[in-house]
């Protein structure tokens, strides 16, 4: 008795999906870069989105969600043929572990004025500085926000460099 099972589909269906996880990585990565021509504007990014992705995490801490989100997105990294995914992974490991600890010192509304503070930073340097001053452009999500980029923000900041 079969049910109707077929492996030969499954293993289609995976095969599908991970050509498109890599096709997707690959046109994110292009306009990240279309969007951040500045060395300058580079460096920004390089470390102002570990900053905000800090900032995210401080406010699932709570509830102890981060470790659900950095587990997910480092599974994520993990199928990716990139260069930087490793540098990536420690980026998402080292943060999350910076939210742990002052989870742990720290009551939850001292880690949303945290949070609030980390994010006007990273986003005042990086839309006021990076994009307005240097690159004289609208940031990339304004035209084309998706969630592959946001999962993927940190490694294209690493990977724009070629």
């Amino acid at each position: 008795m079969t049910f109707g099972f077929n492996w030969a589909t499954i293993k289609d269906v995976k095969d599908k999906v991970l050509v498109d996880i890599l096709v997707g990585y690959d046109r994110e990565l292009m306009f990240f870069r279309a969007f951040h021509q500045n060395n300058y504007n580079r460096w920004i990014h390089v470390f102002c989105i570990p900053l905000e992705w800090l900032g995210w995490l401080l406010l699932l801490a709570p509830f102890r969600l981060h470790w659900i989100l950095t587990v997910s997105i480092i599974s994520y990294y993990l199928v990716l043929e990139s260069p930087m995914k490793f540098q990536a992974i420690s980026c998402h490991i080292m943060l999350m572990s910076i939210a742990e600890s002052l989870s742990k010192y720290y009551s939850w509304f001292s880690l949303y004025l945290w949070s609030g503070c980390i994010q006007l930073i990273a986003w005042s340097l990086q839309v006021g500085i990076g994009h307005t001053l240097l690159e004289n452009n609208k940031p990339g999500f304004m035209t084309d926000l998706t969630l592959n980029a946001i999962v993927l923000s940190i490694l294209l900041a690493f990977d724009v460099f070629d």
